[in-house]
């Protein structure tokens, strides 16, 4: 059975938000402890991490990757557009938008290729019906983002539309440039980028049905059967495994977790 308890007990499997926890937190010994890490950092003393960014979790030991749930009563494009290509949204806050793409760059798109360019607020955040195109462009330093989900391009593939985003971890473990997304480095090759895609309704049709293709790994439904499965089925084995492991071997596996999770801190980052 599951419950929901406001402190940890002394056995059992927990599942907890990492955040909730101090860094250094170590379970009781009748614990396995399995950390939501979502934007945070990775906790020393979990037995198991769940991670939202594919990349993040292949480089992670003792982690899975469930991608963060989708734009709940998302909106998908209106198929009565066609071939129109006029609007290019971001979905999110300001804040977490590339500060090049300000008001003159805004400008310039419109000038050069005929692009309306909208931030969309949270109150619209599940309505892609009006838009064409979205992007999600968080700098153009090449960072990495490991913390950072490819939500933005699970819910543009759900939402039948392109997508040109910037080339970070997450984007490129999930999708494929040139095929099912375009990830772009600089705000030229985002321009030009743009520019080519509207003189290509081929293209943004072809890159569509691959997104669609995709998409049935990141539904609700599927997100659900991911967890369903670790609850069910993985976590029980792992909890017994773990119970079964000597002192000995628990103590430096402890150790072990703690390097591994301060490595993480330092080089996630870049």
């Amino acid at each position: 059975h599951v419950d929901h308890v406001p402190e940890i007990p002394s056995e059992g499997i927990v599942i907890a938000f990492g955040g909730t926890l101090g860094q250094h937190y170590q379970p009781p010994e009748g614990v396995f402890l399995v950390d939501i890490v979502a934007d945070d950092m990775p906790r020393e003393g979990a037995h198991l991490h769940i991670i939202q960014n594919r990349a993040h979790a292949r480089r992670m030991p003792n982690s899975v990757f469930i991608p963060l749930w989708t734009q709940p009563y998302l909106i998908p494009r209106d198929p009565a557009r066609g071939d129109r290509f006029e609007t290019v949204a971001f979905f999110g806050a300001v804040e977490n938008l590339a500060p090049e793409l300000n008001a003159d760059w805004q400008k310039r798109l419109k000038e050069e290729a005929g692009l309306n360019f909208e931030v969309r607020g949270a109150a619209r955040w599940h309505d892609y019906s009006d838009v064409d195109c979205v992007i999600g462009i968080r700098d153009f330093q090449n960072r990495q983002h490991f913390h950072k989900p490819a939500t933005k391009l699970y819910n543009a593939w759900l939402a039948d539309v392109p997508f040109v985003g910037g080339n970070e971890s997450a984007h490129r473990a999930d999708g494929e440039s040139g095929k099912d997304c375009v990830l772009i480095s600089t705000v030229d090759e985002l321009t030009d980028q743009l520019k080519k895609l509207s003189q290509s309704p081929e293209k943004r049709r072809q890159m569509v049905a691959e997104g669609k293709k995709k998409s049935v790994e990141f539904t609700p439904a599927a997100t659900a059967e991911r967890w369903k499965k670790l609850i069910q089925q993985d976590l029980p084995r792992l909890a017994e495994e773990e119970q079964r492991k000597s002192g000995l071997r628990r103590a430096v596996e402890r150790l072990s977790r703690k390097g591994v999770t301060a490595v993480d801190r330092v080089f996630r980052s870049r």
